[in-house]
Parts: C-alpha cells; sequence; structure tokens
C-alpha cells in the first residue's frame, strides 16, 4: 500500500481488516485502502497519492493482499526462536563434519569358519560303509581262523600218522589261513583308524563353531557395550593392535563431541 508520508510502497501493518485500515510500519501513519485511494483520486487528481496511484497503475491491477495484524511482542518472540534455531543449526554443523570425518572405517564382517556342511545321505551312507567294514573284517577273520585251525590239524595229522596227502592238503590250507588273518588284521586297523578320523574332523568341526560362536558372542557385546568396555574386552581377548588403536580413537572422538557440546552450553 502507497504510504503518503514516505512517498513509497510499503506493507501495511495493523489496522482493521474491516474498516480496511492499515498503519505504515516505518512511520505508523494511517493507510487508505484502493477504495479510498480512489475516492481520493477521483476527488483530487493533484494529490501525491493520485499521482503514485497513475504511476503505479498497469495493464492489469493486481488484487491487494489483506493487512496482517502483528504485535511487537510476538515479533520478538519469533525473532528470538529463529536465532535459537540458527545457532543450533550452526552447533550441529560444526560438529557433524569432524564426526563424519574421524569415524572408524566400517567393520569387516565376521570370519566364517571354513567348514563344509555335508549332506544327510553322504552322512547316512558314510556310517553305513563304517559299519559293514567291520562286518566284514569278522567274516573275513572267521574263515581265515577256520582255515588255518582246519590247515594245523591236517599238517599235524599227517606229520603223526604218516600220511603225506594230508600233509599236501594241509599245508596250503594253513597259509591261506594265515593270509585271511592277516587280511582281516589290515581291515579292522584301516576301520579303526577311519572312525578315528571320522572322530577327530567332527571334534574339529566342533571346536571351530564353538570359536565362532565366542567371537561372534564378543563382537555382540563389545557392539552393544561403550567404546571403553570394548577396548577393554579386546585388550583382554589380545586383539591386534589396530583394533585397539581404533577403540582409542573412538573414545577420542566421543570425547571431542562431549567437550564441544559442553562449550555451547557453556556459552
Amino acid at each position: 500500500m502507497w504510504c503518503i508520508e514516505c512517498e513509497e510502497d510499503v506493507t501495511a501493518i495493523g489496522g482493521d481488516f474491516a474498516d480496511a485500515i492499515a498503519v505504515c510500519p516505518h512511520c505508523t501513519s494511517q493507510l487508505v485502502t484502493s477504495s479510498h485511494q480512489a475516492d481520493d483520486v477521483s476527488t483530487n487528481p493533484n494529490s501525491s497519492s493520485a499521482r503514485s496511484t497513475g504511476e503505479r497503475r498497469g495493464p492489469l491491477d493486481l488484487p491487494t493482499t489483506p493487512p496482517m495484524h502483528w504485535d511487537d511482542w510476538q515479533l520478538d518472540a519469533d525473532a528470538d526462536e529463529l536465532q535459537r534455531l540458527l545457532e543450533q543449526f550452526d552447533a550441529m554443523a560444526d560438529v557433524k563434519p569432524q564426526e563424519a570425518g574421524q569415524a572408524d572405517p566400517p567393520s569387516s564382517p565376521l570370519p566364517v569358519a571354513a567348514t563344509t556342511m555335508e549332506p544327510a545321505a553322504l552322512r547316512l551312507n558314510r556310517r553305513a560303509k563304517s559299519a559293514r567294514t567291520p562286518w566284514f573284517a569278522w567274516l573275513v577273520f572267521s574263515g581265515g581262523l577256520m582255515l588255518f585251525v582246519c590247515g594245523s590239524v591236517l599238517s599235524i595229522w599227517s606229520w603223526v600218522a604218516g600220511r603225506g596227502e594230508l600233509w599236501v592238503i594241509g599245508v596250503p590250507i594253513t597259509l591261506a589261513g594265515g593270509a585271511s588273518l592277516l587280511i582281516s588284521f589290515v581291515l579292522q586297523l584301516e576301520s579303526l583308524w577311519s572312525g578315528h578320523r571320522e572322530t577327530l574332523s567332527m571334534l574339529n568341526a566342533i571346536e571351530e563353531r564353538m570359536a565362532e560362536l565366542r567371537h561372534t558372542t564378543a563382537m555382540l557385546n563389545t557392539s552393544h557395550s561403550g567404546a571403553s568396555h570394548s577396548f577393554y574386552s579386546h585388550m583382554a581377548d589380545g586383539a591386534s593392535p589396530h583394533l585397539m588403536l581404533a577403540d582409542l580413537k573412538s573414545q577420542l572422538d566421543l570425547l571431542a563431541v562431549q567437550m564441544s557440546r559442553e562449550n555451547q552450553r557453556a556459552a
């Protein structure tokens, strides 16, 4: 709206919207709306408002906005609130780059134990094979023992009775029985050794799983705990110097952030 005293277009404040009366924010003089200004122009064409209206009149007259009601105390309160928000944003802008610049790199994924999960069918086949081996060994052992005993009896009988034909039959049977006993003994050793290796591999797999679970539990506990607790836990576990240095770095970063916040509160 046009102010006669200031001779410029100003934004009206205060006033009464019903009476279309507003006040200049600079000189606090009373302003008139377009209807009163039009009456003034019609009655006094040589007035300054008429000249200014004529100068500002264009091909398209835009509607004027209604005057707004503002109080000094409300403006002061809004200004204080905006100033406080700007100070908070400035403080956050000073702290966030430091945290982003000194943040630790993302931790590497937990090492996974190199254990191969065997299918259930393969485990069942291996157990059935290991179960069949002793039976076959015992069968060979039984056959070899019977052959050895039979050959020994024939050999002794031929030596006592002086029958040479029994000696010719008994000696090969005795040798075949001895060979069968040796083969059964080797099969028994092989079954025992395979069972020992299977048990040892199973124990190694269990130990690896337990170590993986302990490591995962320790990492979860340290991730949910504070930086100081993670440092001491890593030191007790004998972690690498790089991991302990990263813990100390995170503690220093947290201390710097806390000190900056305390300084901002004190200021």
